[in-house]
């Protein structure tokens, strides 16, 4: 229930005005807008400048009357949450910082409050960390690292806690530079007053960011509450930068320690991995008690990793899982790599898709001759149909040898026992290989039959960074290319549609899920409502919805997935249907494709009330 493109928000304090452009995002305690800058008295004057302003608008609470904010629930809760939002702002705009956000006003209209804030025109890090498909180089993760610790420091100077530091709260400006961002859950970390409106918030936090104290933040005095709960997330922002997957949850680590093998095939130098464990320790008092003490200590860690660059020294050994407990527990131990090919001549990497869903792949690489010819092959399938078959050039590409090696694929030493921590279906994972052949005619390969990206699979995860971190990727997605090309269409209703079924079902994180996405609504044309029907048909093709083929974008997945299905029911074509799936942003599934499940399902909900 956002306001609608072109509406104004009056600051008649200032003689300001602001026009909304378009909703740029949308979170627990508010809607932010991109908004144009206007005088008040001046009719046809110039936007002075663009902004992006803050509504504060909490789901389940709140309505909306026009441009007017109405209240559905508790009034006295609202006026706190207005309160406490208005104290905020005005505690942010006596600071500046180049890597913190610039708040520039705030002040009451339409029955709520607003806050105003500079525009940064780039994306955020989770964006850029989805751009390089497996994590970013150590380099690139010290540049945003070092300038997001130095924004957290001044905040902690301040004393001021984040709260909830993660990539999407971090923004980048086209210049490449960190900006933090969102401080809905931000507090003062020596405040005695309990602000019983966040509590509940900054209990939770983001899962895979939060430590276990989180929970204990009621306690008194707020002993719990400490800069240490920053640098625990700051951390988990470190690990999804290298490694692109969402953090293990805090109890995880607890439970069964902390994920070394991930870092280990990825090639993440011992040192850095060292900080960024002490960092997430689920003990407090075990980590970084301070972010400048985390920094020195990362910058140390780097400069280490720099000297050993182009050598081995110092990965002679790798992490083996080993056990026989089920999905995914299971201990690690360390494996000396002993390399049996030094120079591989032929590499051919497969994952099957053993349900015949999302994509499948097969790579041949190899610095031979063909029968007919000097080249490597790339395949693809999707739902077990070829849709992409192309040669490139021979040779197996230096990054990818490096990769091999870094990652002990050379080995004459088994990997791991994934068959006793992997349930076995017939139809369920992955069947994921890769072979490696020398001049010599020695012959490796490692085989998983059973891979899935929910459980603990090291083959897969190393095959995946692989071939998406290095020059092998650009192969792959030739064939996206030329499934988008022929397949993808937009989703159209006939207009002989009998009846329309829509259901959608909000994500649940941790213990927090948005209920304005639970609905499921049936219509139907016979039953007196033809000339709704016919409205609903013209405002959902409108959408442009596109699909295609069934796919599955196979990353970390955790929590419980929202869901969203379309189906209708025509005289002349039948049922037809559309559904999006999506476990928190990071495993996303159906024929859907470039929707936001959020914004799709509000869309549709608001077709239904419309």
């Amino acid at each position: 229930m956002e306001l609608n493109p072109g509406a104004f928000i009056f600051n008649y304090r200032i003689g300001l005005k602001y026009q909304i452009v378009r909703t740029i995002g949308r979170g627990t305690f508010g809607i932010t807008y991109l908004a144009n800058v206007f005088d008040v008295l001046e009719e046809d004057s110039r936007s002075t400048k663009i902004v992006a302003i803050k509504e504060l608008f909490i789901g389940g609470i709140n309505g909306r009357d026009g441009n007017r904010v109405t209240v559905m629930g508790d009034c006295n809760l609202f006026e706190d949450c207005k309160t406490l939002f208005l104290k905020k702002s005005c505690m942010f705009n006596t600071y500046g910082h180049p890597n913190v956000v610039k708040l520039l006003d705030d002040f009451s209209a339409n029955g709520t409050v607003y806050c105003v804030m500079e525009y940064i025109d780039g994306i955020t890090l989770d964006e850029r960390i989805a751009e390089k498909k497996g994590g970013l180089s150590e380099d690139e993760m010290m540049k945003y690292a070092s300038q997001i610790g130095a924004g957290l420091s001044y905040l902690h100077s301040k004393g001021v806690l984040h709260l909830d530091v993660k990539p999407g709260n971090v923004m980048l400006r086209g210049d490449g530079s960190a900006v933090l961002i969102d401080f809905d859950l931000s507090v003062m970390s020596r405040h005695a007053d309990k602000d019983e409106v966040t509590d509940k918030a900054i209990q939770q936090g983001t899962p895979g960011y939060s430590p276990l104290e989180r929970p204990y933040y009621e306690s008194p005095g707020r002993t719990m509450l400490s800069e240490a709960i920053d640098v625990y997330s700051f951390g988990a922002c470190i690990f999804k930068m290298l490694t692109g997957m969402r953090p293990p949850e805090a109890v995880i680590l607890l439970n069964d320690g902390f994920p070394e093998a991930v870092f280990d095939v990825l090639g993440v130098s011992p040192d850095i991995k060292a900080v960024i464990m002490k960092a997430m320790s689920p003990v407090r008092k075990d980590r970084f008690q301070s972010v400048d003490e985390m920094l020195a200590a990362l910058r140390e860690a780097h400069s280490k990793s720099v000297v050993k660059e182009g050598c081995d020294e110092g990965r002679r050994t790798y992490k083996r899982k080993v056990g026989e407990r089920q999905y995914g527990t299971f201990r690690i131990e360390e494996v000396p790599v002993i390399e049996s090919i030094d120079e591989p001549y032929y590499v051919r990497i497969i994952l099957w898709s053993k349900a015949r869903q999302g994509v499948s792949y097969e790579l041949i690489l190899t610095d031979g001759k063909f029968d007919d010819g000097y080249y490597s092959l790339a395949r693809s399938w999707v739902n077990g149909e070829g849709v992409d078959e192309h040669k490139f050039e021979g040779g197996i590409p230096q990054d990818v040898k490096q990769k091999l090696r870094a990652g002990g694929f050379l080995s004459t030493t088994p990997w791991e026992m994934e068959e006793s921590t992997t349930p076995r279906k017939q139809e369920w994972g992955f069947d994921v290989s890769i072979e490696i052949i020398d001049r010599k005619g020695t012959r490796l390969l490692r085989r998983v039959e059973f891979a899935h990206p929910c459980f603990h699979n090291l083959l897969l995860d190393a095959i995946e960074s692989l071939v998406v971190e290095t020059s092998l990727n650009k192969e792959l997605q030739k064939a996206y290319e030329v499934l988008n090309k022929s397949q993808i269409k937009v989703f159209t209703l006939p207009h002989d549609t009998l009846e329309i079924e829509i259901f959608s079902r909000s994500p649940r994180i941790g213990s927090w899920f948005n209920d304005e996405l639970n609905y499921n609504v049936l219509i139907n044309a016979r039953d007196g409502n033809e000339m709704k029907v016919a409205r609903m048909i013209a405002e959902i093709n409108a959408l442009g919805i596109e699909v295609g083929p069934e796919i599955v974008e196979r990353h970390d997945c955790s929590e419980t997935p929202g869901y969203l299905k379309l189906i209708y029911r025509s005289a002349s074509q039948g049922e037809g249907v559309a559904y999006l799936s999506a476990f928190n942003t990071d495993i996303q599934a159906g024929n859907i494709y470039n929707a936001n499940l959020g914004e799709l399902s509000m869309s549709l909900k608001n077709i239904l009330h419309g």
